[in-house]
């Protein structure tokens, strides 16, 4: 399922005042469960999810960028509310992002019980 993920990080450093970025790495990536989907006396939890990978890829024609995976969780505790995936921060996202990319995610599980709403974050390291 792509993910539409924009970012601009020339625009951002611009903003920030120290000058242009020269490289960005994926420093985390989580997920939490959230309370809208539990009513009075409901736990959830993101046992449902069995794995997760996350690849960065080139949306432009003839570009030589290939697919790269730059997040994953292949196992977790179980009752676990929140999920952190192991990243690779030396994956220069960079170059994707100055071209245009997307970000694909899939995903192993089964069906929840009942409801779950999570929410989460994404946090990219950018070098001045």
């Amino acid at each position: 399922m792509p993910i539409p993920l924009a970012l601009n990080v020339q625009q951002a450093s611009q903003a920030m005042g120290p000058g242009p970025v020269s490289s960005a790495g994926l420093r985390g990536l989580r997920f939490a469960v959230t309370a809208t989907g539990m009513p009075s006396g409901d736990r959830d939890d993101l046992d449902f999810v069995k794995s997760i990978g996350v690849s960065i890829e080139r949306r432009k024609s003839g570009s030589a960028l290939p697919r790269t995976k730059i997040a994953e969780l292949t196992m977790h505790p179980p009752g676990a509310e929140e999920l952190v995936l192991q990243t690779y921060p030396e994956v220069a996202l960079l170059p994707y992002i100055n071209e245009g990319c997307q970000v694909s995610a899939t995903a192993t599980g089964n069906q929840p019980p009942d409801d779950v709403t999570f929410d989460g974050l994404v946090t990219v390291r950018a070098k001045i």
